[in-house]
């Protein structure tokens, strides 16, 4: 499991990065990204509940990270803190309708 740290080398180890450059591999980490999340998911025998949630935040919260680290780096920011919400959006549309309210209220429960 790489931390965020770990992709956030990925873009900002780049040597004079061309805009290609930086969304091909920005490509690349989004799908890493889903993909540890589906290995852990299902190493974790997740179903949709507050375990999910739990899952979904703790790598919300990776990406945060990652995109803060990235983001300090560039004058432009290019990565979207919400951006593992969109992925997943993106990549698992039938779970969507999970990642709006019922996710916001979990979280509001963590947050006491």
């Amino acid at each position: 499991m790489a931390k965020a740290k770990e992709y956030a080398a990925r873009i900002t180890d780049l040597e004079n990065p061309q805009v290609s450059d930086l969304l091909t591999e920005l490509g690349k980490i989004g799908k890493d990204f889903y993909n540890e999340f589906l290995a852990i998911k299902e190493a974790r025998n997740i179903k949709m509940d507050d375990s999910f949630f739990a899952l979904v935040l703790e790598f919300d919260k990776k990406f945060q990270a990652f995109a803060k680290i990235v983001n300090e780096k560039y004058t432009v920011q290019p990565v979207r803190p919400d951006g593992f919400i969109e992925i997943l959006k993106t990549k698992a549309p039938q779970i969507k309708e999970h990642l709006g309210e019922p996710y916001e209220n979990y979280k509001k429960r963590q947050n006491g």
